[in-house]
């Protein structure tokens, strides 16, 4: 039987009726209205190419496909991330988002994708079915009270600092551990400081006073989450150092919690701990390219992933 719907890139007012329909899941605790107004200008959400699925017409499916560089075991490919798959309730149970999601798929292996991630929330059972191979996903968190920490932290202006950062970045991804890897270009990097301007950037000294890498926090009161960061010298000493810098500072202004996507290392120290991300934002990758098996380093390195790159 063939299905009913019919697949499109969305236009304007395909994307405006998406982003109405995730409005029941993806809110931001905002009303429909200022939900709409805020997709509208949204830096990330802009980024996205939006796919939808249409019955008779009405938009009663639609997912956002993010268009990323990556380096797979010193290869660059070009790969997706999809976000925001929804579909409205009283169509659920048809099959529709894996009909839309194999279609984008089709759509996005033609613009030369050879690689396809996302972010699943549902568990991984789902995605599976289509493909998705689970990665590790971990976050830490750290009771901020308490504790002691040797390098130093100064705040900057993210965007004035932007080549010092790329250059920590490009070191903690360019390494043997990570055989897969976000590409930042000059593009990508100006998205990433636009699509979270409340957040936080610090440069990081080592004990000696050295330069020794960058780390980003969008700060709360109930918790400091850790965004994105880099190293000038990847490992797992250092990866330790600035995570305790950051607690610190946290817990100086007040806050108790750090938490936020990073690799579990091992730490040396019992103030870091670790939770899978499973049934929360666990990242899954499928390679669109039958020939082309993701071998287990590659799914490991996943969890490498910055927060900041999650759509």
């Amino acid at each position: 039987m063939s299905c009913p719907l019919t697949f499109h890139l969305a236009d304007d007012n395909q994307r405006l009726a998406a982003y109405r329909n995730v409005h029941e899941f993806w809110d931001g605790g905002r009303t429909l209205e200022d939900h709409l107004a805020w997709r509208s200008i949204s830096p990330q959400h802009n980024r996205a190419r939006w796919y939808v699925g249409c019955l008779d017409g009405e938009v009663v499916v639609s997912l956002g496909s993010y268009p990323v560089q990556l380096r797979v075991e010193n290869k660059l490919l070009g790969g997706i991330m999809i976000g925001a798959v929804h579909t409205i309730p009283r169509e659920r149970g048809n099959g529709f988002a894996p009909s839309l999601l194999g279609w984008v798929e089709g759509q996005e292996k033609s613009r030369q994708a050879t690689l396809s991630m996302l972010f699943t929330d549902i568990g991984t059972e789902y995605y599976a079915r289509f493909g998705y191979q689970e990665c590790p996903s971990w976050e830490v968190h750290v009771e901020t009270a308490g504790l002691q920490a040797g390098w130093q932290l100064q705040q900057v202006d993210a965007g004035e600092n932007a080549e010092q950062l790329r250059g920590y970045y490009e070191t903690s991804t360019n390494t043997d551990t990570d055989t897969l890897a976000l590409v930042r270009d000059e593009d990508y990097w100006d998205y990433v400081f636009r699509k979270q301007p409340e957040d936080i950037t610090f440069l990081a000294e080592d004990e000696n006073g050295e330069p020794a890498g960058y780390i980003r926090v969008r700060c709360r009161e109930s918790a400091w989450t850790i965004q994105d960061w880099g190293l000038a010298n990847q490992s797992d000493d250092n990866l330790t150092a600035i995570t305790l810098a950051v607690a610190v500072q946290a817990g100086q202004e007040g806050c108790p919690l750090l938490g936020g996507w990073m690799p579990r290392w091992s730490t040396g120290t019992q103030a870091i701990q670790f939770e899978s991300r499973a049934g929360m934002n666990h990242t899954m990758v499928k390679s669109l390219d039958e020939t082309q098996e993701l071998s287990v380093p590659v799914l490991e390195a996943a969890q490498h992933l910055r927060e900041i790159d999650h759509v």
